[in-house]
């Protein structure tokens, strides 16, 4: 199906008011070369590629991190890098493999090339239900409590024993393990 046609206008003869004007179709193009037109010309203007690093942000770099605590995914953990300069804020959240992308201040894929101290939080919910519930009088199921899974000592910038080095030729996750699971209480 044709549903656009490229028109050239052609002047000729110069004889100043003379002169007569033609148009004539110089070619007819279907929507799927339209489309693809269309695709080349935004991947031309570099419409995708990403928001712009901001000024004075060393250049990024993807990493991904696989995350595991005693071998096993740590799926649903907040990964946080800490550098010597703590200019830019790097971290993510694992997924359902225990894999970490890395942002940088939120919003830029990558990271710093650079020294690293890695903080890992992991805490779950437990619910239990409430045996004095009465409906009629409390809305309260219930009753919730809130565990860290990760040791204490890997939630803090200061005391974690998680360090990594990330440079230009990585090309692999990173394998980080967060050691043996705990369950204490989060107060």
């Amino acid at each position: 199906m044709r549903i656009f046609t490229f028109l050239q206008l052609s002047n000729e003869g110069s004889q100043g008011l003379a002169s007569t004007n033609r148009v004539k179709v110089v070619k007819s193009l279907d929507a799927s070369r339209i489309m693809t037109l269309l695709s080349v010309m935004l991947l031309a203007t570099g419409l995708g590629c990403g928001p712009t690093l901001p000024e004075g942000m060393p250049p990024l770099m993807p990493v991904s991190i696989a995350l595991t605590q005693q071998q096993v995914p740590l799926v649903g953990a907040t990964v946080v890098l800490h550098s010597d300069d703590g200019r830019w804020p790097v971290g993510g959240v694992s997924d359902e493999l225990g894999r970490v992308e890395v942002w940088t201040a939120g919003k830029y894929y990558g990271a710093p090339a650079g020294e690293y101290r890695v903080t890992v939080v992991k805490d779950e919910i437990e619910e239990k239900p409430n045996p004095r519930h009465n409906p009629e009088f409390d809305n309260m199921p219930v009753f919730t409590r809130a565990f860290q899974t990760v040791d204490p000592s890997c939630r803090r910038a200061e005391t974690t024993p998680i360090t990594i080095t990330l440079t230009e030729s990585m090309t692999e996750p990173l394998a980080v393990d967060v050691g043996e699971a705990v369950r204490l209480p989060v107060r």
